[in-house]
């Protein structure tokens, strides 16, 4: 008998620990909502006084910075769920504080080694194209000054977030930094009637100082418990083990939209890169959402797996997913249709995103579908099952996007995305729930709903 669909909203709307979800969910999708917008606006900026094939090269330097940010950490800082806030729940700040002094101490020692290998990258790929301009040459020197605020940004917004500083991790990284480089970009275009490739990248790297400083004034109070604590770096080999683990899978999660970009300007032409970032720009608006409720629901569910609470855990999970799930299949339908209209709005150069854009459109819905499995394996320790299934996922990516675009051209790269996405989450979700037993799942949120009675195994 199907239970009355009432009966199922009453159950989660009587739960408090949703309704806490609910409330910091909220406030990240509202923050990111506003780093989203400002972002659609400086694309917007972009195509409007750039050809194409600068809108490429300005996209590609972007993605290339923000790769670049993640190796000067080596990824440490996600890790931080567990080497922060477990060792601080146990009274052990010293370990804690040594796990936020080691993360500097990495970014001083690797700082100067990517910089060198980012500006050879960018001035060797740039001139294989076409001869080198002064406007590149500046715009790779901004590029690469701008790299090491972008991994500090980095460092705070995480620490933060794992001492369950939710709201004010995000504001600096996911609204201040976009906000400004999107009031600096339109700023220098109407002063000077127009951009140029050198002007975007410095205002980024200004973008990235400002808030920087924000980040400094809104963080200190948070960590002033490293002031008068040791720091305890015994277990460095851990932490930097554990981020390197992870670091894959923030290439597939946070960085996904920069790997694809890049890896398509192996197989696209200049112009067909800026037309594929267009598409994944909307990206932003259709996932802020469902990594807003991971992140306000990660630090709970860590407590739980860590006291062994697995139905808790369950629960949380269950929760998070319901939130996610159908607003996005909602979303995903109107952006199917509205797709034409929506990449028209840069042009007519960009009309032939349309494709790529209902393509990208189903990464949120496929993530909704298989639930935050991921978060499940990194608080219960499982980062080598996390990295091997990441690696193959993400050398599928690697090598499908451009070998789709060489052959198939625009749409071809961005199905290879799409394929390459769809295999990790399943993997995820499967590793998961044969591990662990929990199903992050649809399929395992709305088996909690139902009465025992229609859920229970049949009996002999």
């Amino acid at each position: 008998m199907p239970v009355p669909l009432p009966n199922i909203l009453r159950k989660l709307l009587q739960q408090k620990s949703l309704m806490e979800t609910v409330g910091n969910a909220s406030v990240l999708v509202l923050t990111r909502f506003g780093g989203a917008v400002a972002n659609f606006i400086f694309t917007l900026l972009l195509a409007q006084y750039l050809a194409p094939s600068q809108v490429g090269f300005v996209m590609t330097a972007l993605s290339l910075g923000a790769l670049a940010s993640l190796f000067t950490t080596l990824n440490m800082e996600n890790g931080a769920v567990r080497h922060l806030l477990q060792p601080l729940e146990k009274g052990n700040t010293a370990e804690a504080a040594g796990f936020m002094a080691y993360g500097w101490r990495v970014l001083r020692i690797a700082t100067p080694i990517v910089i060198v290998g980012l500006i050879a990258f960018m001035l060797l790929s740039q001139s294989l194209k076409n001869e080198l301009t002064r406007q590149e040459f500046w715009a790779v020197f901004f590029l690469a000054i701008s790299v090491p605020m972008l991994a500090m940004l980095r460092l705070g917004t995480r620490w933060a977030h794992a001492l369950s500083k939710i709201k004010r991790s995000m504001l600096s990284w996911a609204l201040f930094r976009p906000l400004i480089l999107c009031l600096a970009v339109g700023g220098a275009a109407l002063l000077f009637g127009g951009l140029r490739v050198d002007i975007v990248l410095l205002a980024n790297a200004v973008a990235c100082l400002v808030a920087l400083v924000i980040q400094h004034f809104l963080l200190r109070s948070a960590f002033a418990f490293t002031k008068d604590a040791e720091p305890d770096t015994s277990r460095s080999r851990e932490w930097m083990s554990t981020g390197l683990y992870l670091s894959v899978t923030i290439l597939l999660i946070d960085y996904f939209q920069n790997v694809v970009i890049v890896t398509s300007a192996l197989g696209l032409s200049d112009g067909d890169v800026a037309r594929l970032a267009v598409a994944l720009r909307f990206i932003g608006f259709l996932r802020m959402g469902l990594m807003a409720v991971n992140m306000a629901v990660s630090p709970r569910v860590s407590k739980a797996i860590s006291a062994e609470r697995m139905g808790d855990a369950q629960h949380l999970l269950s929760q998070s997913t319901h939130l996610k799930f159908w607003p996005t299949v909602i979303v995903t339908a109107l952006v199917w249709w509205l797709a034409p209209f929506l990449v028209g709005l840069f042009g007519e150069d960009y009309e032939a995103a349309a494709w790529p854009l209902r393509l990208f459109a189903l990464l949120p819905l496929v993530a909704a579908f298989f639930g935050p499995s991921i978060m499940v394996l990194n608080v219960t320790g499982r980062q080598q099952d996390i990295f091997r299934l990441s690696a193959v996922s993400l050398g599928l990516l690697v090598v499908s996007v451009p070998v789709a675009g060489i052959s198939l051209g625009l749409n071809g790269a961005a199905a290879a995305a799409v394929l390459s996405v769809f295999v990790w989450e399943w993997a995820l979700f499967d590793r998961t729930k044969r591990d662990t037993g929990i199903d992050a799942s649809i399929m395992g949120a709305m088996k909690l709903l139902l009465p025992k009675k229609l859920t229970a195994e049949p009996q002999a």
